[in-house]
């Protein structure tokens, strides 16, 4: 990722339409996943515990087996990276839509994923929109389900999966509020506030829509 990240960026640009700084941030804060999913296999071995005279228990997690993972457009390569690596790393294989605005990214992503080895079927990548998204969910080789897109998209997805007995993650919107108080270095605050909700478009899950202004004098 890391040699390949200026390339993977500036497609990023391209296509998404933020500014190269931003993309280049997309691109290292997905590569932070990916170096988080490569300590899993240390971190989740599993354990026995003794826990009276001849009882003992044991820990252990299995692959569930294929994944769909269902990407938005506003992060290209980081939002899928909150699944792929994770579901590679614990032993499954993984299905990733990314959004039909921005196809290019993640192909380019399996492109160099073949380059590197991995097997054929292990991952792969489907285009489409809601027929494909329905047809991943109602597919019955797909153990689990991943989304992250808008809130009622993401409650549909949700109720799909759970009608099925899917395991489910879909996140929707969020909203934050941002607070200033009294001390705050008005300057800074200012900026951050514009970078907060105008940086990668507004389009994006921390974009601040509320302000609150705390006054230093009570009825201010």
């Amino acid at each position: 990722v890391r040699t390949h990240a200026k390339e993977l960026a500036e497609m990023i640009v391209k296509e998404n339409g933020k500014n190269l700084t931003e993309a280049l941030a997309d691109v290292a804060k997905g590569n932070e996943t990916v170096e988080y999913a490569c300590s899993l296999p240390q971190l989740m071995q599993g354990k026995i515990d003794r826990v009276s005279t001849e009882v003992t228990c044991r820990d252990r997690r299995d692959p569930l087996g294929v994944v769909a993972s269902i990407v938005p457009f506003n992060f290209p390569f980081m939002v899928p990276m909150w699944t792929l690596p994770i579901a590679l790393v614990t032993g499954n294989t993984i299905v990733l839509k990314p959004s039909e605005k921005v196809p290019m990214t993640m192909m380019k992503v399996m492109s160099l994923m073949e380059e590197a080895g991995f097997p054929p079927g292990v991952v792969n990548l489907v285009q489409g929109t809601k027929e494909v998204v329905e047809g991943l969910i109602d597919h019955p080789l797909v153990r689990a389900v991943t989304f992250v897109g808008s809130s009622p998209i993401a409650k549909l997805v949700s109720e799909r999966c759970h009608s099925r007995n899917k395991r489910c993650t879909a996140l929707g919107g969020a909203k934050n509020h941002l607070i200033a108080l009294p001390d705050c270095e008005v300057e800074s605050t200012a900026s951050d506030v514009v970078v907060s909700y105008a940086g990668c478009a507004g389009q994006r899950c921390m974009a601040a829509s509320v302000l609150l202004v705390v006054g230093d004098k009570e009825g201010e």
